[in-house]
């Protein structure tokens, strides 16, 4: 068996000494126990040491003393005990150990320590080199506008989500600099939230708007814990939620829609008339305007349907489809081509003018005006958290969307089949697309027109 104790020279006048490692064993040389010594590698003011008890004096364990150094000193001295303990049991007890055995346990001890504080430090270097999010930000920006990083489906991203996505992040980025904050993965958590939203809903967002900032956040948080960049899932919290509600749009009537293509506008700029006529296409087609502006003959397909007459005799018909490759929903369409969509075609030989959605947009608002489209309609919205109502001209709110939500609304109330608009306008269900032409709200005004009380 052996005791190991420690022990300091305290006759130097240097106020710090080494503490020196004792081992005693049972073994004898001559009439001498064999002891072993080594240097534990410690350094201590001689004043905390107490040569009695060969251990640092209790008043000099407090904690509020030295800033806890001592103690420090103490779970060093306690470390490099057990780990000579562990070494010595390891060999047995009838071993006899020298001192420069004992004197290699203790520098293995210090090189089991700094290979520690080595590895330590490397995981904390690569922390510090590690790619925050505001770099990751930049860099998703980046990726998804040159095409290095694909859409779920493997394709590039449109224009329009880039350009949202941009829009979401520079509020990222403002928010962060208005509050000086440089925020990191594991900061996107329901506190930061809140505050976010907050920030968003002072500067007067609307519901929709705020939800597609915390939207496109979300992807992107999603985007980097898939590239092992985080480990953070707050923001998957049901309280971390994007915030949407339906939003109040219009569609124009079958006898608007009429007044607008019969608009003289012989004494505008041509511009005016090109708009028109692309959105009138748009309204026909119920189409989104990247997939219906700038049609070419090789979107027209004239096909000759043949059926038999009551006479027995063949009929033949000619049936003019225009086909789509719609961008979004990456799926191709087949629509008939209707009366007003044979002229334009007519009108422009098969080969729509291509036009500015920005342009288009405030074209028809001025055709929509000179066509009479000027009753206020009631428009509901939450914008800087506050739900009101708001009196709108119709023909104000008209843009390149009122075209698509025209023609499926008009398509329904043709009494055309549900399913066959999903068909045409790229809906994935029913559901989605009755939500979308607010289908109850239409049957509900129909049906109670049907009453005789609002017959007289």
């Amino acid at each position: 068996m052996a005791s190991l104790m420690y022990m300091v020279r305290t006759t130097k006048t240097d106020p710090n000494a080494s503490v020196k490692v004792k081992i005693r064993f049972n073994a004898y040389v001559g009439k001498q126990k064999v002891c072993a010594y080594a240097l534990s590698g410690v350094v201590i003011p001689k004043k905390i040491w107490d040569t009695e008890k060969n251990a640092i004096r209790k008043m000099y364990l407090k904690k509020d003393v030295e800033n806890g150094l001592y103690v420090g000193y103490n779970i060093t001295l306690g470390e490099i005990e057990a780990w000579i303990n562990a070494r010595y049991n390891a060999l047995g007890s009838d071993e006899v150990i020298t001192s420069g055995w004992l004197q290699g346990v203790v520098d293995d001890y210090w090189v089991n320590i700094k290979r520690k504080e080595d590895a330590e430090r490397e995981i904390q270097e690569a922390e510090t080199k590690k790619e925050g999010l505001n770099a990751y930000i930049a860099r998703y920006i980046e990726e998804i506008s040159n095409g290095t990083r694909l859409t779920n489906r493997g394709t590039i991203y449109k224009h329009g989500t880039i350009k949202s996505v941009k829009g979401s992040m520079t509020q990222f980025a403002e928010f962060q600099r208005a509050n000086g904050l440089s925020l990191n993965f594991e900061d996107i958590d329901l506190e930061f939230y809140r505050h976010y939203t907050a920030w968003l809903t002072h500067k007067g967002y609307t519901l929709n708007s705020l939800g597609k900032c915390i939207k496109d956040l979300k992807v992107i948080m999603t985007a980097a814990k898939d590239d092992e960049l985080t480990t953070n899932e707050a923001f998957k919290a049901k309280k971390f939620r994007v915030t949407q509600e339906e939003a109040d749009n219009i569609y124009l009537t079958k006898e608007e829609l009429d007044a607008i293509a019969n608009v003289d506008l012989s004494k505008m700029p041509r511009g005016y008339e090109l708009a028109r006529d692309v959105f009138l296409a748009g309204c026909c087609l119920a189409q989104r305007v990247s997939d219906y502006n700038r049609l070419t003959p090789d979107n027209i397909v004239t096909e000759v349907r043949k059926s038999i007459g009551e006479n027995d005799e063949i009929i033949k018909e000619e049936v003019t489809y225009i086909v789509i490759d719609q961008q979004k929903e990456n799926v191709r369409v087949r629509i008939p081509a209707n009366k007003m969509m044979l002229g334009l075609l007519a009108k422009y030989n098969n080969q729509l003018p291509y036009i500015w959605e920005q342009k288009i947009n405030e074209y028809i608002k001025v055709v929509a005006e000179m066509a009479g489209i000027t009753e206020e309609v009631p428009i509901t919205s939450t914008k800087g958290g506050v739900r009101r109502t708001e009196r709108i001209r119709k023909c104000d709110l008209v843009k390149t969307h009122t075209a698509r939500r025209t023609g499926a609304t008009l398509m329904y109330l043709s009494g055309m089949d549900l399913y066959d608009i999903c068909k045409i306008t790229g809906h994935t269900n029913i559901k989605n697309l009755r939500r979308y032409i607010k289908a109850d709200e239409l049957d509900v005004a129909h049906k109670i027109t049907q009453y005789d009380y609002f017959r007289n």
